[in-house]
């Protein structure tokens, strides 16, 4: 009787990134008054907008055997989670 065993191991990276794009308008308005003959006001109105974008980037590690597959799971930027998956 001959038992052969065969092991196999996969390396697999995955990088995911995540784009969040937050836009701030901000509306100012400014009144002149000029002084003639006779009085015009002139109301001037200015937007602006401010985008924000943040990227996070998610890399997750795959190591698959066939006997022991185990999943790590790196999530951030914001802290570092390992979840360890076995069977």
């Amino acid at each position: 009787t001959t038992t052969h065993t065969h092991t196999r191991t996969y390396n697999d990276t995955h990088t995911r990134t995540h784009a969040h794009t937050n836009t701030r308008t901000h509306i100012s308005t400014h009144a002149h008054a000029h002084a003639h003959a006779h009085a015009h006001a002139h109301a001037h109105t200015h937007t602006h907008t401010h985008t924000h974008t943040h990227t996070h980037t998610h890399i997750q590690t795959c190591i698959k055997s066939d006997d022991n597959p185990l999943h790590l799971i790196y999530s951030g930027p914001y802290g570092r989670q390992i979840q360890l998956y076995a069977g």
